[in-house]
């Protein structure tokens, strides 16, 4: 499954909370923002893509 994120690059105000510059969010469903969205901030300008090469994710281990 791919990852994607999204990097706040203006501040703009999502669900009640003022998200700042250099804030990642999680793209996707039940994640912070979900893909149109994320798609429509980029198009704004109010945010880029993270390339999936720099996201660090933290996988669960299923013992």
């Amino acid at each position: 499954m791919s990852v994607k994120a999204i990097l706040v690059t203006q501040p703009f105000r999502c669900r009640g909370q003022l998200l700042k510059p250099e804030t990642a969010l999680e793209v996707g469903q039940g994640c912070d923002i979900t893909p149109s969205e994320a798609r429509s901030l980029v198009g704004q300008k109010k945010a880029v893509w993270i390339p999936e090469d720099d996201l660090e994710v933290e996988e669960d281990e299923d013992e």
